[in-house]
């Protein structure tokens, strides 16, 4: 994959599904997604979610909601926060 398609492939992207996140952390055994409280307007705000990992170092998380402009981190296993490294805005 070339390096100027990775904004293709990684962070949040909408899909016909809803939402994809993705982000490689080969390092962590554990990775979530936090959407902060006020954000899903499904009552999902403020809850973790779960990403599968697969056996590239990629953790990756689809949700069926279209959640554009949202604000969200990810969780790592130490239960450390952090921004994604592959978005464009990060106001935390």
């Amino acid at each position: 994959m070339a390096i100027h398609n990775l904004h293709k492939f990684l962070g949040a992207q909408l899909i016909d599904q809803g939402t994809r996140f993705r982000v490689w952390a080969p390092n962590q055994s554990s990775l979530s997604v936090e959407l902060l409280a006020s954000q899903a307007s499904d009552g999902t705000g403020g809850r973790l979610f779960p990403m599968s990992l697969g056996s590239d170092g990629f953790f990756e998380l689809q949700l069926p909601e279209n959640l554009a402009g949202a604000l969200y981190q990810y969780v790592l296993t130490d239960d450390r926060r952090r921004p994604d490294p592959a978005s464009r805005f990060q106001p935390l």
